[in-house]
């Protein structure tokens, strides 16, 4: 929690000092990406208040913030679910595509973290979401359509991974 603290006011004197939140670094990534990539909810409010953007830009692999946030690596799992609320409140897109065909909700399953549940659980909820299913469903089409370029999708992941909730959501 500290080390959070220190960043995030780290992040405001270079707020202060006119440091551009969406400046890109090599991989695409900007100060969304990267707040939500290390979990820190103090971080990511920092730089989407002065102006980084939830949903854009995407990563060379065409993943945004949102993808980092569902998909909790290291030892600040516990941040991504807040950052995963923060992303979506400010406009990131639930049901968004990466260049694989990747989604926050598969990025979401194929995690082992003990948040993972309350990751999917709030993609689902989004009523972008679920309206999308629900036309599926409504459409005959199976919901976990299209499979990413790796052949899988959420529900097929949640059961290789022996993850029931997922299942149970999906």
């Amino acid at each position: 929690r500290e080390l959070e603290e220190t960043a995030a006011d780290i992040a405001n004197i270079l707020i202060h000092a006119g440091a551009n939140m969406q400046q890109l670094d090599a991989h695409g990534g900007n100060s969304a990406i990267h707040a939500a990539q290390a979990g820190s909810p103090l971080l990511l409010k920092a730089v989407l208040a002065a102006g980084a953007e939830a949903d854009k830009p995407r990563t060379i692999d065409g993943a945004t913030a949102l993808f980092m946030a569902a998909s909790p690596f290291g030892p600040a799992r516990s941040g991504h679910v807040e950052c995963t609320k923060l992303l979506l409140a400010a406009g990131a897109n639930p049901i968004g595509y990466a260049h694989d065909k990747a989604t926050p909700l598969l990025c979401a399953v194929k995690n082992d973290s003990e948040n993972n549940a309350e990751i999917v659980k709030l993609l689902l909820d989004r009523s972008e979401a679920k309206a999308t299913i629900d036309q599926r469903v409504d459409d005959g089409q199976n919901i976990h359509i299209p499979e990413s370029e790796r052949g899988t999708n959420p529900l097929v992941m949640s059961v290789e991974k022996g993850f029931p909730k997922g299942v149970e959501l999906l």
